[in-house]
């Protein structure tokens, strides 16, 4: 992946793995995802003097279960996903924690 951006110290070239793995079990579906990162810019970063190297790594999971109750249509949705970016410039280090649910309707 290539990223220009206004700015070369946020420039940058890097690689992205992914594997996805889809898991259905009779009214559930697990849709996991696992990535690794890394990524390097362009020019040194004004403030910090320095050229930005990141590595970074999330995993994530999609549960989905239809008609909850009995409900024909509906769906119950629920979300867990961590992100973790590692920096050799602490600013830009960062750790991400997502956890949602959520109801679905298919007409």
């Amino acid at each position: 992946m290539v990223d220009e951006r206004d700015g070369k110290s946020n420039s940058s070239e890097g690689y992205r793995l992914e594997l996805e793995h889809v898991l259905g079990l009779g009214k559930f579906t697990f849709v996991t995802n696992l990535a690794f990162s890394e990524t390097e810019f362009d020019k040194i970063h004004p403030i910090f003097n320095r050229t930005r190297k990141e590595k970074g790594y999330e995993l994530s999971d999609f549960i989905t279960y239809v008609e909850p109750f009995g409900l024909r249509g509906f769906s119950i949705n629920g979300l867990i996903a961590y992100s973790h970016v590692d920096a050799n410039i602490r600013f830009f280090e960062s750790d991400i924690l997502v956890v949602g649910l959520g109801v679905g309707y298919s007409f």
